[in-house]
C-alpha cells in the first residue's frame, strides 16, 4: 500500500493493484482510495458481495457504481440496485444481470419510472408472469 500512498503515476499504481493478492487491502482500496481509476481496477479484482453491493448502492460516482454492478452476481443485490439507483444506465445493467423472472417482475411492479419497468419486462421470459404484468400493471 505504501507505493499507492506515495506514487502519483497512475500506471505504477495500477500495476501494484493488478499484482496485489491481499483481498482485504483490495477491498479497502475499492471503497476508499482517492483515485477513481485505481478504485475501478480494485473493484474489478474483488469478489466480496457485501463490498461490491455497498459500493454499488452508496458510491457517489456513477462510473464506480456501474463497475461494482458489473461484478455483482447476487440477484437480491441486483434487484435492489435495479429498483433504487438514480442512474438509468446502472438500473439497466442490474436488470440485465438478474436471472430470475420473478425478481424482474418485482422490479417492474416496484419502480417509480415507466422506462425501468419496461426494460425489466423486456428481460422476462415466463409467459405467466408476462400475462400477469399485461393484465395488472398500470404502465
Amino acid at each position: 500500500m505504501d507505493i499507492l500512498k506515495t506514487d502519483s503515476d497512475y500506471g505504477v499504481s495500477r500495476q501494484a493493484v493488478l499484482k496485489m493478492g491481499d483481498v482485504s487491502l483490495l477491498n479497502d482500496i475499492a471503497k476508499n482510495y482517492f483515485n477513481d481509476n485505481i478504485r475501478m481496477e480494485a473493484i474489478r479484482r474483488i469478489n466480496n458481495v457485501e463490498v461490491l453491493f455497498d459500493i454499488a448502492k452508496t458510491d457517489l460516482n456513477s462510473d464506480i457504481r456501474k463497475v461494482a454492478v458489473e461484478r455483482l452476481n447476487e440477484n437480491s443485490a441486483l434487484t435492489f440496485i435495479a429498483k433504487n439507483d438514480s442512474d438509468m444506465d446502472i438500473r439497466k445493467k442490474a436488470i440485465e444481470k438478474i436471472n430470475n423472472d420473478s425478481l424482474l417482475e418485482h422490479v417492474c411492479e416496484n419502480v417509480s419510472d415507466e422506462h425501468t419497468g419496461q426494460y425489466a419486462v423486456m428481460h422476462i421470459n415466463d409467459e405467466a408472469i408476462l400475462t400477469n404484468i399485461a393484465k395488472n400493471n398500470p404502465y
